[in-house]
């Protein structure tokens, strides 16, 4: 008997994977727990239409990465103005969060603070480095420039 299933289940397979059970297994367990349905062609067909929408949303969704990646090399650098000490010594670190906050205004792009990646917290004034990590497999460097703020 053929079965989708609704849910991971760890022996058999993944969620939405068509598979080959004993009628048993199917009837007995796997339906009543709603851990599968019966595979009618009805249920294949919306199956399909389904894993379709989900390669589109995908190709949408690195197509966007691609184009925010794209924005963050042509801007190249991030420029901050702060108040520091006579030594270059910031009163203030940059965080994360305000990295993002500044790259979200200069790009028109939603980015979230762990996205971003410092090596060291950024407590002196000069050129430092941020790795942006938009998911597993995009990834781009920004270089954050750090200036102190002129006093009169």
């Amino acid at each position: 008997m053929e079965v989708i299933l609704l849910q991971n289940v760890p022996t058999l397979g993944k969620k939405n994977e068509i598979k080959r059970v004993a009628d048993g297994y199917a009837l007995n367990f796997l339906v009543p727990k709603k851990l599968a349905c019966l595979a009618t062609s009805a249920k294949k067909t919306e199956l399909a239409k389904l894993q379709e929408k989900v390669i589109l949303n995908k190709t949408e969704t690195l197509a966007h990465l691609d184009e925010i990646v794209q924005k963050i090399k042509t801007l190249g650098k991030l420029a901050f103005t702060v108040k520091a000490t006579k030594t270059g010594k910031l009163y203030a670190a940059i965080t994360e969060e305000k990295i993002a906050e500044h790259l979200q205004e200069k790009i028109k792009a939603s980015l979230e603070s762990k996205q971003i990646i410092l090596a060291t917290a950024i407590k002196t004034t000069g050129e430092h480095s941020a790795t942006i990590r938009l998911n597993q497999n995009k990834e781009c460097t920004l270089k954050i420039v750090v200036e102190a703020e002129k006093t009169n």
